[in-house]
């Protein structure tokens, strides 16, 4: 049986971030000094704490992120530890990108921050396409036009929910 099936995924609280790390790196979908401050409390006083916040969601500023990620990863030493706090979507993009720079699991505190949103991302079996959205059950793909139902299978790999067709019906959407 394949690993890269979960069922739903599991966040961590903020009291789950390693305390014996080198130093941090906080990687935020939406500022919020709120959160920072409370971080801050958490984390030891002498460990550097570096935060990147993705304050727009539109493709420039998603590579201006993950460009001041990957700098930032470039710039550390081994022995950080990444906390990521955002919606679905978020979290599991930035997941993939720690993981593509040999960040392993533990070391990732992954936040589910309701006031992110609730955008996740959704994998459609029938095309391969993948869409992000804020729907919990429903949702219809933009490539293929076929009408989905979101499973609660979860793929940490890609990062998305399996959306599989949801009227028998019509297995084709628009296609049929």
């Amino acid at each position: 049986m394949s690993t890269a099936m979960f069922s739903t995924p599991n966040y961590q609280n903020y009291t789950d971030i390693k305390t014996s790390a080198s130093g941090y790196l906080v990687l935020l979908e939406q500022q919020d000094d709120e959160l920072i401050h409370q971080l801050s409390g958490l984390i030891p006083v002498d460990s550097p704490i570096q935060v990147i916040v993705q304050n727009q969601t539109d493709d420039a500023a998603l590579a201006d992120f993950l460009n001041a990620v990957t700098q930032a990863l470039q710039a550390k030493k081994a022995g950080i530890h990444s906390v990521v706090i955002g919606s679905e979507s978020f979290i599991w993009m930035t997941h993939q990108c720690l993981q593509t720079f040999g960040c392993l699991k533990e070391e990732m505190t992954l936040i589910l921050n309701i006031k992110a949103g609730q955008k996740r991302n959704v994998y459609c079996v029938h095309c391969g396409h993948q869409q992000q959205t804020e729907e919990q059950e429903f949702c219809t793909c933009e490539h293929c036009q076929v009408h989905l139902y979101i499973r609660t299978h979860f793929s940490q790999r890609l990062g998305a929910y399996m959306g599989v067709c949801a009227n028998a019906h019509d297995p084709m959407g628009v296609a049929s």
